[in-house]
């Protein structure tokens, strides 16, 4: 091999590298746009039912989907939205582990938070205690403190 036709081999191979260099990270960002893409179409599929608090949409979906979707950042959400939507009616475990998987998101907060209302409002005071000593106790939310005070009194606690 001649020096000009390695000098040109290089200079192919150099050239090849940089394109794959700046191709790669395009190609990317190009199939991640297109799973957002695709998860988003997955949640606004199924988030009128499961706001109406049917989860089959979800799990009516083909499984790889359904992880698609779970794999979603807006999938806390989406659960927080059923739990919300079916609040009379799941157990507290449900409730419960969802918010320790997710207790920092928005939608664990507020779905905790309607659990203790919810709790209230039935007349559930050792449930609502549970809540309210746990997470807002000491908090400085009017309604929450009454509540509990209230729930005290009943209690026999003041």
């Amino acid at each position: 091999m001649t020096l000009p036709n390695a000098v040109h081999r290089l200079c192919v191979t150099v050239g090849v590298i940089i394109i794959a260099a700046y191709a790669g990270p395009t190609a990317r960002a190009e199939v991640a746009a297109t799973q957002i893409e695709r998860q988003r179409a997955l949640f606004q599929t199924v988030f009128k039912s499961v706001e109406r608090g049917a989860w089959t949409a979800v799990d009516d979906l083909p499984l790889d989907d359904r992880h698609a979707l779970e794999q979603y950042v807006l999938w806390p959400d989406l659960r927080a939205t059923w739990l919300r939507a079916n609040i009379d009616s799941v157990s507290a475990s449900e409730v419960d582990d969802f918010v320790q998987q997710y207790g920092t998101l928005r939608p664990a907060r507020e779905l905790r938070y309607r659990y203790a209302l919810d709790f209230a409002q039935r007349n559930d005071l050792p449930g609502y205690l549970r809540i309210y000593e746990q997470f807002y106790q000491g908090q400085d939310v009017e309604k929450l403190d009454c509540l509990a005070l209230q729930a005290e009194i009943q209690a026999g606690r003041h």
